[in-house]
């Protein structure tokens, strides 16, 4: 499902790395491309790749805080452990 645009932000991609900014692609199924940058590169990643021609729009995303231990109270389903855990 890749199209004209997803190639040309690939290329834009390399070439923003080439100069210097670390920038990296990944792609799922579909014709949208996820860059992985430093936070400091965001503003001239995303400056950078909105004038690529076709672009429609561009999400800024940060990665969550990450796996933790969370309290199960007032759960509408608490699955019982394994009999193993026994």
């Amino acid at each position: 499902y890749w199209n004209g645009v997803t190639l040309e932000v690939m290329h834009a991609v390399r070439r923003l790395r080439e100069d210097g900014l670390e920038a990296y692609f990944t792609i799922d199924a579909g014709p949208h491309v996820k860059v992985v940058c430093r936070a400091a590169d965001a503003s001239a990643i995303a400056e950078a790749l909105g004038g690529v021609p076709g672009v429609r729009r561009l999400i800024h995303a940060e990665p969550g805080e990450g796996a933790r231990l969370v309290e199960a109270t007032g759960c509408a389903f608490e699955p019982a452990p394994p009999a193993s855990w026994s």
